[in-house]
């Protein structure tokens, strides 16, 4: 369990030392900048670890139980960074039924739920996770993100009233965040409130004026005058 854990620390771009033995039997320390390619090699040898792991753990107490539950929950986290989206989620909803949110609710069974809930929308399964995130007391959603990949999804189906929902939380969330209020001016665009759209591109302008939303929100206003 530790040494998968250990694997799934590491961040690409980090620079590590690390061993390495030459010819002649001598080893020495080195200086080695994480990859993106080796990222995924650790976790996919940390879901062999925790894979490994899980069988040997018994449930005799409420103790042993947890840990099996917080391996499990890392085990999900090993799954998506090893790019394997399918059994992340698969491992979650497992760990929702042997573990549920308690009646009052916590930080940790949120935080787990928020996860699921945004791993649901990157897989397009948005049914799934819009009731996830609808069910969740308003204090889980501390982070803008799932409201705007609900809403992009909502807005991919050309349900713009639903994503325009969404997009306004994600802004009320966070009024600095110059992507929401640009995807909320697409949904205005595609419903022909021309004049909600304008004031969103220009706010996009506003806040970050030289990111590639920016250049789109230009254009944009343009071709709406």
């Amino acid at each position: 369990i530790k040494e998968g854990e250990q694997l799934l620390r590491a961040k690409a771009g980090d620079v590590i030392t690390v061993s390495q033995t030459d010819t002649a039997g001598s080893s020495t320390t080195v200086a080695h900048t994480v990859t993106a390619d080796e990222l995924k090699q650790n976790a996919q040898r940390a879901v062999a670890d925790f894979q490994k792991a899980l069988p040997m753990i018994p449930e005799d107490t409420p103790a042993l139980k947890d840990v099996k539950n917080q391996v499990l929950n890392v085990l999900a986290q090993a799954y998506y960074k090893a790019g394997d989206l399918k059994n992340a989620i698969a491992t979650l909803e497992k760990l929702d039924i042997a573990d549920p949110m308690p009646a009052t609710p916590d930080a940790a069974h949120m935080t787990r739920d928020v996860l699921l809930a945004n791993l649901y929308l990157e897989n397009g399964q948005l049914e799934q996770g819009r009731a996830l995130l609808e069910k969740l007391p308003p204090a889980a959603i501390t982070d803008p993100t799932a409201y705007l990949n609900i809403g992009i999804l909502f807005l991919n189906k050309k349900n713009t009233a639903d994503a325009a929902t969404y997009f306004t939380k994600a802004i009320n969330m966070d009024p600095k965040r110059a992507e929401s209020y640009y995807y909320r001016g697409l949904a205005e665009v595609q419903s022909k409130k021309f004049k909600e759209a304008k004031a969103d591109f220009e706010q996009v302008l506003a806040l970050a004026p030289d990111s590639s939303e920016a250049h789109d929100a230009k254009q944009l206003l343009a071709s709406l005058k």
